[in-house]
């Protein structure tokens, strides 16, 4: 049995008074506590001592605190060149300030509840966030994914590798691994552009799950079920592209 699947990511530009215009990115500078959640928890305590830092955790103090209950308050739209910012999305990408710790990507409430309605890996989360545009607060939320999907849900024994080079074209020196972490060893030893699946199996209960955040480069991977359904929702959501997934999964049950 074979399947498709697409690609969900940031778009580069969107429909704005009838013509597309560049989408704007945002920036978490003005979150509260940035310095502590960003550079500072890289930091032995010393070097946060040293800079001022006035509240010294670990990094595990650091995890529990925002994985209870961290809030992204707030957030900004910016264009790249600074012009003005004319309109927000419900998809969007980072600029300048960003957070190290949680890797997801910020969305309006409108996505989220749609995103919801569906099967979405388990080990995500939707932390609390606020939008600051023309004045008002608009209410969002960061969508942390972890990529541990991948190690969950693909089917070591069965897939197999390559190199994706300029183009999209796929080498043919191809590999086996037993995991993520072996598969990107290798991809450093043979000095590959990056690596691809050159067949892609997937484990049997991967077909229930509408939403997982699959390696670098392919990030979050969605299902038909859920691309139609971001696709016809009215009005129309804004800020990402679906793109097909450059292969189709495979299943052997």
């Amino acid at each position: 049995m074979k399947e498709q699947r697409y690609i969900l990511e940031t778009a580069v530009t969107a429909l704005y008074n009838g013509s597309m215009k560049i989408t704007p990115s945002l920036n978490a500078e003005n979150v509260k506590d940035k310095d502590l959640f960003y550079e500072n928890m890289f930091l032995t305590k010393e070097e946060q001592v040293s800079r001022g830092v006035d509240s010294v955790l670990n990094r595990e103090e650091i995890d529990k605190v925002i994985i209870k209950d961290w809030i992204f308050d707030y957030l900004e739209p910016e264009h790249m060149d600074d012009s003005q910012v004319r309109f927000i999305c419900d998809f969007h990408g980072w600029i300048g300030k960003q957070p190290d710790r949680v890797t997801g990507v910020p969305i309006s409430k409108r996505m989220k509840e749609i995103l919801e309605r569906y099967t979405i890996f388990p080990e995500q989360k939707f932390y609390e966030a606020k939008v600051l545009f023309q004045g008002k607060y608009h209410e969002y939320f960061v969508w942390e994914m972890s990529d541990s999907s991948f190690n969950t849900f693909v089917d070591f024994e069965h897939s197999i590798f390559c190199e994706e080079k300029r183009g999209g074209e796929l080498g043919e020196d191809t590999i086996k691994v037993k995991n993520q972490d072996e598969l990107f060893d290798i991809e450093d030893e043979k000095d590959w552009r990056r690596w691809a699946f050159k067949r892609a199996f997937m484990k049997p209960e991967y077909r229930t799950i509408d939403s997982a955040k699959l390696a670098y480069p392919y990030g979050i991977v969605i299902s038909e079920r859920l691309k139609n359904a971001l696709e016809q929702e009215t009005p129309p959501l804004t800020g990402f592209e679906i793109k097909p997934f450059p292969i189709e999964f495979e299943y052997l049950e």
